[in-house]
């Protein structure tokens, strides 16, 4: 759940950063996902 902090810091600055949001597991994923459309050309650059 967002703390009035973080919502107020995503009001004014338009993100929030939530330490351990995603597990370590979960943030390893993403960078195979990542690098999977790296290698296959699939992002924009």
């Amino acid at each position: 759940m967002l703390t009035q902090e973080h919502q107020n810091v995503y009001h004014d600055q338009g993100y929030v950063i939530i330490p351990n949001f995603f597990n370590k597991r979960e943030v390893e994923a993403m960078q195979a996902e990542l690098q999977r459309f790296i290698n296959e050309g699939l992002g924009r650059m």
